[in-house]
């Protein structure tokens, strides 16, 4: 009688070290089904037979690339199993809504300067209308002060001191 030799087995930790991933990875594809031949013993210890990790995609001896469960491609033109069209898909898609964000932080940051640039402008007319105002509420003040009374018909003329008239800057900031 022919006797068929067992296929090598690894537990999780050993197929782990030996393909160059993690656990975590090990765990995802025996839940994820990708390693359909692995066999759970009485006290809970995963078997997996070395041909399902090498079907799956897993190097043992070499490193493995990275795990596309995680939706991570790195070469598209070349997976191990037959799911290629669904990764190059969500990388594209990936790809285009990445530089559609890109675009949109760009419009926005166009929009800021030219938000700052318009309150520089408003600021700058704040504070000319500010300067205007002074002028204006200083003037009537000035011209009381220094307008001549008429003076008396039977005195002589004589004419009146005249009162220091405040200087220019004096009247712009509204000091006397």
């Amino acid at each position: 009688m022919l006797r068929v030799p067992e296929r090598p087995s690894w537990g999780v930790q050993q197929a782990a070290r030996e393909c160059g991933v993690s656990v975590a990875t090990i765990r995802r594809r025996i839940k994820d089904g990708s390693l359909p031949n692995a066999v759970q013993g009485a006290r809970g210890a995963w078997t997996i037979p070395v041909t399902d990790l090498i079907a799956a995609g897993l190097n043992p001896g070499k490193p493995s690339p990275p795990d596309h469960a995680l939706g991570v491609v790195t070469d598209l033109t070349h997976t191990e199993d037959g799911h290629s069209h669904d990764y190059a898909q969500r990388a594209s898609s990936q790809a285009e809504g990445y530089a559609q964000l890109e675009q949109k932080l760009l419009s926005e940051q166009r929009e800021v300067a030219h938000l700052r640039t318009q309150v520089h402008t408003l600021q700058n007319n704040l504070d000319d209308l500010r300067t205007a105002m002074r002028m204006l509420e200083a003037a009537p003040a000035d011209r009381s002060e220094t307008s001549p009374e008429p003076a008396p018909a039977a005195e002589p003329a004589t004419a009146p001191e005249p009162s220091p008239r405040p200087s220019f800057f004096g009247r712009l900031f509204g000091r006397k």
